[in-house]
């Protein structure tokens, strides 16, 4: 049994917890699942995540940077770079640095959770078998991006453009990929009208039949003079992707489940525009790879959806009393738990992120 199986089972244990109906309960699942979260990443060694290596050579450089200059030529985000010179001050410790980033990643990620997600237990499940825990061993810069991101959340729910902008600035400071996002302030509040259904369909298979040309325009524009060696380098197999075809089925159950024309309360319609712009963007991740990191600002968002939907499933088409709503809401928290838990454990199999094996930072 490898790290990820021992981290996965220790969230699958605890989330026991939230069959007591108690503040407490909730409290304990988060602590716990976050601080296991941050202890294997955290404690990882150099070794553990293909690009960690990486980052440890450019920790390096920005310490011996002496003077302002060869600071600020040194080809990374500058709120990264600047937030780890801060660090340095206190210590030149790689490690370290590694611990502190997990524990900003994950106690910002349960906030959130703990503030805006339906079921806690379902929110960690789905943010570690979608891959993003995984992720987080190698893509750093982004994942604090990302998180940073769905903490944005709260403001286009409280209408709050001001610090809604300077959230995704900051995010953007960190991974310049992440400003992607900032026009969802706008686009995630229109609201759904069945005469928009029409042009949605119309969209969606527009987007299909042009993928490639439509992957190459916005590789072109946002690489510009890189772009040949971009479209060579993560250039696609030119097929619609299975997490494509996953995130169009959750956007379709959700919006048969909890109908978004229908109910027009702002989480539903903000959560539901944002799994459409994301099942938009994984439709043009056929053509590249590029746009499947993208989309990993918006796709992150599923961590609140599912829940939110689940948690409203009393508002189907379909008339039910109360305990044929609570059977229907049991069955889909159980299909998405066998379905994705089968999916991560392939998923580890094919060691992606070069997790595998695991060792400490003090082996």
């Amino acid at each position: 049994m490898n790290v990820l199986e021992i981290n996965l089972i220790i969230v699958y244990a605890i989330s026991f917890f939230g069959l007591i109906r108690s503040k407490y309960a909730n409290r304990f699942f988060l602590v716990v699942a976050t601080l296991s979260l941050v202890v294997f990443n955290g404690l990882r060694s150099v070794s553990v995540g293909t690009d960690t290596i990486r980052y440890y050579k450019r920790f390096n450089e920005i310490s011996n940077a002496n003077s302002l200059s060869d600071f600020l030529s040194i080809d990374i985000e500058f709120g990264y770079k600047i937030s780890q010179k801060i660090f340095q001050i206190f210590t030149l410790n790689f490690n370290y640095w590694l611990l502190i980033v997990a524990a900003f990643v994950f106690f910002l990620f349960a906030r959130v959770i703990s503030k805006h997600s339906r079921n806690y237990f379902l929110s960690y499940f789905l943010f570690i078998t979608l891959g993003y825990y995984d992720f987080s061993f190698t893509g750093i810069r982004q994942i604090i991006a990302i998180i940073v991101v769905l903490f944005s959340y709260q403001y286009i729910l409280s209408k709050n453009f001001k610090e809604f902008s300077i959230t995704c600035l900051i995010a953007a400071s960190f991974h310049t990929s992440a400003l992607f996002f900032f026009p969802m302030y706008f686009i995630s509040r229109i609201k759904w009208k069945k005469i928009h259904s029409i042009f949605l369909v119309t969209l969606l298979a527009s987007i299909y039949i042009f993928r490639l040309q439509i992957g190459e325009l916005l590789t072109v524009v946002y690489y510009d003079e890189a772009s040949s060696i971009m479209l060579d380098r993560y250039s696609s197999t030119g097929q619609i992707g299975g997490l494509a075809v996953m995130t169009l089925l959750i956007l379709a159950w959700g919006m048969i489940s909890y109908n978004p024309f229908k109910h027009k309360d702002l989480e539903n319609i903000v959560l539901t525009n944002i799994i459409f712009v994301s099942a938009i963007i994984q439709m043009i991740s056929s053509f590249s790879y590029l746009f499947t990191r993208l989309n990993m600002y918006f796709m992150i968002f599923l961590v609140l959806y599912i829940p939110n939907v689940i948690k409203n499933i009393s508002k189907t088409p379909i008339k039910m009393n109360k305990i044929g709503s609570k059977i229907l809401r049991s069955i889909y928290l159980i299909v998405f738990l066998i379905v994705l838990t089968v999916y991560y454990l392939n998923s580890i199999k094919l060691n992606g992120s070069n997790i595998l094996p695991y060792t400490l930072f003090w082996n």
